[in-house]
């Protein structure tokens, strides 16, 4: 499957309709083959090979990366983990994401507004496991965090990337 992760935009990319077409089109299958979606879009195949490689070299396409079902691979715990965090300065909050980063469990890391300064998504096996994921954690940055919550995933009601916004002029 494809994940088409959007690029942080300061000022907004010009996407044309046979770029949204094309998006859309890997939204629905993202192992497709050029000439596939010169058919399915329309869109001569040395468009679609060029625009492609558009996106991509633009930054509008991040990634074309699979996205996994993690329970199917024996991680069947899914947990976010939100952190507050406290008197850091640049280098302190780098050490941090660096270790999150680095961590194999590590599934997701988003910097936040709010309450919370960061989310980190873990899988893990068991409840022991995602115990000690959590506590290697706290135990490394005691000083840097402050409060943090937990939330287990229960069941995901809906899984989008981001053909709704494909749409959107």
């Amino acid at each position: 499957m494809l994940a088409i992760q959007p690029q942080q935009i300061r000022s907004r990319q010009y996407i044309s309709r046979w770029d949204r077409e094309i998006l859309k089109a890997l939204e629905e299958n993202g192992r497709a083959l050029i000439k596939d979606i010169s058919k399915k879009t329309g869109i001569p195949r040395d468009s679609v090979n060029y625009r492609l490689k558009r996106m991509l070299s633009e930054g509008v396409i991040k990634k074309i990366i699979p996205i996994c079902d993690v329970m199917k691979m024996g991680y069947p715990l899914y947990t976010y983990l939100f952190f507050e965090l406290q008197q850091f300065d640049a280098d302190t909050e780098k050490k941090f994401v660096s270790f999150l980063k680095g961590h194999k469990n590590s599934v997701y890391i988003a910097r936040l507004t709010g309450n919370y300064h960061y989310l980190l998504a873990v899988s893990s096996r068991d409840i022991r496991e995602q115990d000690e994921i959590i506590r290697s954690i706290v135990s490394k940055f005691p000083n840097l965090i402050k409060n943090y919550h937990t939330a287990l995933l229960i069941e995901e009601t809906q899984y989008d990337t981001f053909h709704k916004l494909i749409d959107a002029k």
